[in-house]
């Protein structure tokens, strides 16, 4: 297991212990704050910064000719787009981008396992969807 995947495991463990015992307690601000630097730099803040980089890697690996910067662009200010507009449902936009986002971190972080096509999906999703949960046990008021 590479040290970059051991600390971020190190972190959700972390996390979630941390998210329990918000649960029931409160944590003075001080530490609140260092929990959140702390996730800053061990997860990143650049962490869409270099989702082209990503785009065209997957591209190579599957030996598809179909990466360019241009198509890139279009599809990531697409998706964009579309949240916007979305957004006159707000429930509707809320779940689509809970769901996409679960599935990008997930994928993005689970990438280095070659786990078997039935259950990568789920493990991709649940991977994923812990960050949003982590979110919601750590800011309970």
């Amino acid at each position: 297991m590479s040290i970059p995947f051991r600390t971020q495991l190190y972190l959700l463990a972390f996390g979630w212990a941390l998210a329990l015992l918000c649960g029931q307690t409160d944590l003075p601000l001080s530490w609140q704050w260092g929990f959140f630097i702390l996730t800053i730099v061990g997860l990143g803040i650049p962490h869409g910064a270099l989702d082209f980089i990503v785009a065209r890697h997957n591209a190579e690996q599957q030996r598809s000719g179909s990466y360019t910067l241009n198509r890139f662009l279009l599809f990531y200010v697409g998706q964009s787009i579309l949240f916007l507009l979305l957004w006159i449902w707000p429930p509707i936009a809320l779940t689509l981008f809970l769901l996409f986002s679960a599935l990008h971190f997930g994928e993005t972080d689970l990438q280095e396992f070659r786990l078997q096509p039935s259950v990568k999906t789920i493990s991709v999703f649940l991977y994923g969807a812990s960050t949003f949960i982590l979110l919601l046990l750590g800011h309970h008021k």
